[in-house]
């Protein structure tokens, strides 16, 4: 498995690698089991060459793991030992196995971040005892070279959209608690009295993070990273001159980007139609094969089109909604609902595009007075949000972009009335503030969730 490849339609830059490699070694005796180079010498500069040789470097990994071990065994009780230490700018993670006997060392940048890297590492590895559970069962020990890269690829992509799933769902839990303490948008009251400001910072509209949702697509994050006014001149300049064809029937144009600067092609990227099909097939002539065996009566037989092959085409999307229901396999999404989840994200992106967003942040977002959109559970229908007789429930969303992955934040406002009127007006300086905490608190989480999403996307 090599490391995903940049797509020429979208963005230029791509982000850095998720994963350098990996070591899989014998706790107890230091053999080499398994090895999997995916940037030259594991992305380690200083000893290159030894890295190169993996057996050799795998022994010195050994030796050196062994004697932290045992100096943390003479020293204060509980130390774990070495768990991991950065070189080179790369964070190497030790992760140990008692039930195989297994060491897996673990290679990814540092810029990756400690926590997820430490999840991945627990992550591949019990995918990797799952994935060979019956050889290493056996009495025999296993030798190098024995088990294939190939039959470990797609657990190690699992193992990689767990650690997607996992960022996002502290990503949900942490930056919904910190959004929690921002301070309250002025007050609509005059009043300068203490009772009247108490009244006022008790009534405050609650912000609270809902839902996240990734997506990968290159094409999608180059087109909302344009103006309006970019957009409109540079589909006017790409867009292809189509020949005349002799039968109107069968004429096909390319998907316009719209008659106003204020629209993107968003559902003809994504290969879907208004109408929620998915068009990626039945809107492009459909492949057939030419029968020349009677000339006289030669016909085009379509080949059939499977529902594994239009689900296959669908962009990789990530889906969670705070309280809802969760799966660490974007593929467990049904088809429908994955259309159906789609379609609502555009209708966001387009709005946050309009508006465009908080530049030093890179943050595009929504206004607050759009409409809740449904968040959807895994078997099609919508969630269910409890009403309250003396608020207004309403939400707007921030979108991020970090090529390939489109970072969507459902973000709720709960204003308390007081009557018929809302006690606190939402001002554009209270939302500017809003939006860049929240594209703040995500910092972290970023550099994992491109580079896993990115992984996932390069990956077949």
């Amino acid at each position: 498995m090599s490391e995903p490849k940049s797509n020429a339609a979208g963005q230029s830059s791509t982000p850095p690698p998720l994963l350098n490699g990996l070591l899989i070694l014998h706790s107890r005796s230091g053999n080499l089991i398994y090895s999997q180079r995916i940037a030259p010498a594991f992305g380690l500069t200083s000893c290159a060459q030894l890295a190169r040789d993996e057996l050799r470097f795998g022994a010195m990994l050994f030796a050196i793991h062994l004697n932290a071990t045992a100096t943390a065994a003479a020293g204060e009780s509980g130390a774990a030992g070495l768990t991991a230490y950065q070189l080179d700018g790369v964070t190497v993670r030790f992760c140990v196995s008692t039930q195989h006997e297994l060491l897996l060392v673990l290679f990814a940048p540092a810029s990756l971040g400690g926590r997820a890297s430490g999840f991945l590492a627990s992550e591949v590895l019990r995918r990797f005892e799952s994935c060979f559970a019956a050889p290493l069962k056996s009495q025999q020990p296993v030798r190098h070279g024995a088990l294939k890269r190939s039959a470990f690829a797609s657990s190690l992509r699992d193992a990689v959209a767990s650690l997607h799933t996992w960022c996002l769902n502290r990503l949900l839990e942490e930056v919904g608690e910190s959004i929690g303490v921002l301070p309250p948008p002025p007050s609509a009251s005059t009043s300068e009295s203490g009772f009247a400001s108490y009244q006022a910072l008790t009534a405050a509209p609650t912000v609270e993070l809902r839902g996240v949702a990734s997506l990968h697509s290159h094409e999608i994050c180059d087109a909302l990273s344009r103006a309006p006014g970019e957009a409109a001149s540079a589909a006017a300049v790409s867009a292809p001159v189509s020949k005349p064809m002799k039968s109107s029937s069968r004429s096909r144009t390319a998907p316009s980007v719209g008659g106003s600067s204020n629209a993107l092609p968003l559902l003809s990227i994504l290969g879907l139609g208004d109408d929620g099909r998915h068009t990626a097939h039945s809107d492009r002539a459909k492949p057939g094969i030419f029968s020349l065996c009677c000339p006289g009566h030669a016909t085009i037989k379509p080949k059939p089109i499977t529902q594994q092959s239009s689900e296959e085409a669908l962009p990789l999307l990530f889906w969670r909604s705070q309280g809802g229901e969760s799966d660490d396999k974007e593929e467990m999404m049904a088809a429908t609902v994955r259309i159906a989840r789609l379609h609502e994200l555009v209708k966001e992106l387009q709005a946050a595009w309009r508006l465009r967003g908080l530049k030093p942040a890179n943050a595009l977002y929504t206004s607050p007075r759009t409409p809740s959109l449904p968040d959807w559970r895994f078997d099609g229908t919508p969630t269910s949000s409890s009403a309250k007789s003396d608020a207004e429930d309403g939400s707007f969303a921030v979108v991020l972009i970090r090529a390939p992955m489109v970072l969507r934040l459902r973000v709720g406002l709960l204003q308390q009335r007081k009557g018929a009127e809302v006690m606190h007006a939402i001002d554009q300086a209270w939302l500017t503030a809003v939006v860049g905490a929240l594209a703040m608190g995500v910092q972290p989480w970023m550099a994992p969730l491109e580079r896993s999403l990115a992984f996932l996307g390069g990956v077949k």
